[in-house]
C-alpha cells in the first residue's frame, strides 16, 4: 500500500476500556450509596466507552476493548463479533458505530461500514466535530466508489499551491523549465536560470540539487527517463545532452554543438520511446535528432521536404506506441510521424496558442503546456480539453507533468516557480486518514501505522513527519518522530499456503527444498510468517528452528479431501 507511514510517538494514549469490579454491599447494580458501618466503601467507575455505570455499560466496555484488540491484529471479522455484541449491550453507542464501520470497512463491507458510520454520526450530532469529521470519510467513501480517475471525467484543474524559486532573500532556483514527478511523490526541476536540476518533495522543501560536471550545465532545457534507470539532460547553450545516474549524478555527454549529424544548436524537449530511444528536438537546426540508448546517433528529421512543410519552432515531443508527437509553437501545430521519422499529418491544427512540452500519461493521453494552460490531448479521438491554467500575472508555462499523487505540476518559467493544480473536487473533499494499526508493546512508546488516500482510493506518496501530528483527547504526543513510509521498505514478510491432497505427497523433499529457497531469499529483507497446510482440517504448522519439516508434513497431513 503505498500511502502507509509509519510514526514512533513517546505519547500515553487512551487505554483499552476495563471493567473494574464492584465492591460489596451494593443495593442495585449501577447505584452508589454512602458505606454504613463496618462497610467499605462502593464506587461504580464510568465505563470508559460509554461513559454509563450499569452492567451494560461495563459489559459493552469489555467487548470494545476486545473488539479493538482484534482490529489492531488485522483479525476483522474476530473485531466485528465482538463490537457487534458490544452494541447489543449499548445500542446507538457513538463510538461504538464508529469502529464497527472501521472494522466493516477493512473487511471490504463498504456499504454496510457506510450504515454504521452515518448511524455514529448522528449519535455524535452532525453538527459536532466528531459529526463533522466523520461526515467527510463518508462522503469521501460513497463518492470515490462511483467516481472515475481523472483521465476519464471532466473536472478541471485548480491552482492549488506553488513551489516558489524564492524564499524571503533566498533563491531556490531560477526559470524552471521542466518537471520529472519521481516515485517517491518528489519531483526533480529542471532550473535553465541557474544552471542546475533542483529535487523538491511534496511539501516544496529542496531535498537535493546536481549542477553537473566541473565545468557545470549549460542552460538544462529537459529531463526525462532512460532505460537502465538513467537520465538524460538537454542543455540549451552547451549544445550538447548529458547522461546522468538514477541520482542526478553526471556521467557522460552526448552530442556537441554544430550543425552535422548528432550535433545541436539550441537541444530542447526530448523523449525516450518504449525500446529505449532517444529523440531530441534540435530548435536551432529545426529538426529531431534520434539516438540509440548508448548516445550512437541514428537519423535526424523534420526538415522540410515535398510531404512536411518543415518546422519553424519546434518544441515539445512525445513518443507513445509507434508513433512520435511533436509540437511547433509558431505553427501552432502538433504533428504525427513514425519511429523512423516519416511524416504522418497533423495531430492537432487547431485551439493551440503557443505549445511547448508534451509528455505522456499513463493512460495513453498526453499532457501539454501551451502558453498560460495545461492540455489534455487524446491521439485516437484528437480531442482536446483545457486542464487548467496556471499563474496570475506572469505566465509562460514551459514543461508539465503529473506526479504521483496525480497533480499537474506546471513550470513556469516567467514566474520562476512550479504551480501545482489539483482536481477542484479534491480541493473540497479533503484526504482520507485511516488508522492501520497500534502498537503498545513498549508503552509509552507507541508506534501508529495509518494510511492517507485521496477521495479516488489512490494513496498519497511523499508526506513526512511535519505532515502527521498525534493528539489524544487534545493532548499532543510529547515525542513524534517518523519512522519511515512503508512503501519504501523492502521488506517482505510472507505466508505460505501448502497444498496436502495425495498428489503432493511424495512431494516433501521438494516443498522443505522450496521453503529453504524461500528463506534464503528473503536473507535479512523478511521472514515466513506461517506455513499453512490445506489439508481435510486446515492447520497452522509450528516452523520451530527447522520450517523446511514443516513444508515436509506427515502422512496425516495428506487427504483425499484436502481443502
Amino acid at each position: 500500500m503505498k500511502g502507509l507511514f509509519l510514526l514512533f510517538a513517546a505519547f500515553f494514549l487512551a487505554a483499552p476500556p476495563r471493567i473494574f469490579p464492584q465492591q460489596g454491599g451494593q443495593s442495585g447494580a449501577g447505584q452508589n450509596r454512602p458505606p454504613g458501618d463496618g462497610e467499605m466503601p462502593v464506587y461504580t467507575p464510568a465505563s470508559p466507552v460509554t461513559g454509563g455505570t450499569d452492567v451494560n455499560a461495563l459489559y459493552a466496555a469489555e467487548e470494545f476493548r476486545i473488539g479493538v484488540q482484534a482490529y489492531y491484529r488485522y483479525a476483522f471479522n474476530e473485531a466485528i463479533l465482538s463490537l457487534e455484541r458490544a452494541l447489543s449491550f449499548r445500542p446507538g453507542e457513538a463510538l461504538i458505530l464508529d469502529w464497527l464501520g472501521k472494522a466493516y470497512y477493512r473487511s471490504g463491507l463498504e456499504e454496510t461500514a457506510l450504515r454504521q458510520w452515518r448511524s455514529a454520526a448522528a449519535a455524535y450530532g452532525w453538527n459536532s466535530g466528531q459529526g463533522m469529521l466523520l461526515g467527510t470519510k463518508i462522503e469521501t467513501v460513497a463518492n470515490r466508489r462511483f467516481l472515475l480517475p481523472v483521465a476519464d471525467d471532466e473536472v478541471r484543474y485548480v491552482e492549488a499551491g506553488r513551489y516558489p524559486g524564492r524564499y524571503e532573500e533566498y533563491v531556490l532556483y531560477r526559470q524552471p523549465s521542466a518537471v520529472l514527478p519521481l516515485e517517491d511523490g518528489s519531483a526533480w526541476v529542471v532550473a535553465y536560470g541557474s544552471n542546475e536540476i533542483v529535487r523538491i518533495d511534496v511539501n516544496g522543501v529542496v531535498k537535493d540539487r546536481k549542477r553537473g560536471p566541473l565545468n557545470g550545465f549549460d542552460r538544462p532545457y529537459d529531463l526525462v527517463r532512460g532505460s537502465g534507470g538513467r537520465f538524460y539532460l538537454s542543455e540549451y547553450r552547451g549544445g550538447r545532452v548529458s547522461v546522468l545516474d538514477s541520482s542526478g549524478d553526471w556521467q557522460a555527454y552526448i552530442g556537441s554543438r554544430g550543425l552535422g549529424d548528432g550535433m545541436f544548436v539550441g537541444p530542447q524537449n526530448m523523449t525516450v520511446d518504449d525500446q529505449g530511444y532517444l529523440y531530441v528536438v534540435d530548435y536551432g537546426n529545426r529538426r529531431i535528432s534520434k539516438f540509440d540508448p548508448d548516445g550512437a546517433f541514428i537519423l535526424s528529421f523534420g526538415l522540410r521536404d515535398s510531404s512536411f512543410p518543415g518546422f519553424l519552432s519546434p518544441t515539445g515531443i512525445a513518443a507513445g506506441g509507434d508513433r512520435i508527437y511533436a509540437a511547433d509553437s509558431a505553427a501552432k501545430r502538433i504533428y504525427t510521424f513514425d519511429r523512423n521519422g516519416s511524416y504522418l499529418g497533423v495531430l492537432v491544427e487547431e485551439g493551440l496558442t503557443g505549445p511547448e512540452s508534451l509528455r505522456f500519461l499513463p493512460d495513453g493521453r498526453i499532457l501539454a503546456a501551451d502558453t498560460n494552460r495545461v492540455l489534455l490531448v487524446d491521439p485516437d479521438s484528437i480531442m482536446v480539453r483545457e486542464l487548467g491554467v496556471a499563474g496570475g500575472g506572469r505566465v509562460r508555462i514551459v514543461g508539465a507533468d503529473m506526479d504521483r499523487n496525480g497533480n499537474v505540476l506546471a513550470a513556469n518559467f516567467a514566474a520562476d516557480e512550479v504551480s501545482v493544480l489539483t482536481r477542484f473536487d479534491d480541493l473540497a473533499s479533503g484526504l482520507f486518514v485511516q488508522i492501520e494499526r497500534v502498537s503498545a508493546d513498549s508503552f509509552p512508546l507507541v508506534t501508529v501505522e495509518l494510511s492517507v488516500e485521496d477521495r479516488l482510493r489512490r494513496p498519497i506518496v511523499g508526506l513526512e513527519g511535519l505532515n502527521f501530528l498525534l493528539s489524544e483527547e487534545g493532548r499532543v504526543a510529547s515525542e513524534q518522530n517518523f519512522m519511515s513510509p512503508a512503501y519504501l521498505s523492502g521488506r517482505a514478510d510472507i505466508s505460505v499456503l501448502v497444498e496436502r491432497s495425495p498428489a503432493t505427497r511424495g512431494l516433501g523433499e521438494d516443498l522443505a527444498a522450496a521453503l529453504r529457497d524461500i528463506n534464503s531469499a528473503l536473507a535479512e529483507e523478511g521472514r515466513i510468517l506461517s506455513l499453512v497446510s490445506a489439508g481435510e482440517q486446515p492447520g497452522r504448522e509450528r516452523l520451530g528452528e527447522r520450517p523446511e519439516a514443516a513444508a515436509r508434513g506427515n502422512s496425516a497431513s495428506y487427504s483425499p479431501r484436502w481443502l
